[in-house]
């Protein structure tokens, strides 16, 4: 029936996300069915009933985390651009502010990335997200490569789409050494790269830039 198959659900994700609190405080090795189930206020066996193990369960967790990490989503702000360069930067720009402002989960994400070197299961799931996100860029790539043929005459559209993703991932992981990253300079950065205008990567969050230029570097604008 549609209403148990919504509760089914909501159970899930209710254990997913204790499982991601403990994961928080105590890394990916903290996770056990006991406590998932004593966070969750829910019974071991119910635990059990949904995920049948802890790999499977640590498996629900990285599937969540991968799809709020390495999940494109092209929002109708970005598409609406005319331009194919601005169009990327936008979408640039979308995904840097949003990975920037994960930093439990995208510290998730490279510890996962640490354990999937010794289990398959996690690598193999977690390069298939990857090289998915990352082929995403291709059809807005591929528009930027025939509208500007001079300015990237060297480039392929697959060596562009894993540079894009890379410093996508590369914000990800620097939000994770650094606790209160400016993702506005980052975005200020990101614009300057591509020769772009600012206001051209802050499209799809719908305000204006908040950094002020100062000395030669980036920073917060003062009220």
């Amino acid at each position: 029936m549609p209403g148990s198959r919504a509760s089914e659900d909501v159970r899930r994700q209710q254990i997913v996300d204790a499982a991601f609190e403990l994961a928080c405080k105590g890394g990916v090795g903290a996770i056990t069915i006991r406590d998932v189930a004593r966070g969750g206020g829910i019974s071991p066996g119910l635990v059990l009933f949904h995920f049948e193990t802890k790999d499977r369960l640590l498996l629900g967790l990285l599937d969540w985390v991968l799809a709020s990490t390495v999940s494109l989503t092209v929002d109708a702000s970005v598409t609406a651009i005319a331009d194919p360069l601005e169009r990327l930067a936008a979408l640039l720009g979308h995904e840097i502010d949003r990975v920037s402002r994960e930093p439990k989960r995208n510290r998730l994400f490279f510890e996962f990335w640490n354990h999937g070197l010794s289990n398959r299961a996690i690598r193999s799931r977690m390069q298939r997200d990857l090289d998915t996100y990352r082929e995403a860029f291709l059809p807005l790539i591929d528009d930027v490569l025939e509208g500007y043929p001079s300015r990237f005459e060297y480039a392929n559209a697959a060596a562009m789409a894993t540079v894009v993703a890379s410093l996508i991932k590369g914000c990800a992981f620097q939000s994770v050494i650094e606790p209160h990253l400016d993702v506005d300079a980052l975005l200020a950065a990101a614009a300057g790269l591509l020769g772009v205008p600012l206001l051209t990567v802050h499209a799809s969050r719908g305000d204006a830039p908040a950094v002020a230029r100062r000395g030669g570097r980036a920073r917060r604008a003062e009220a």
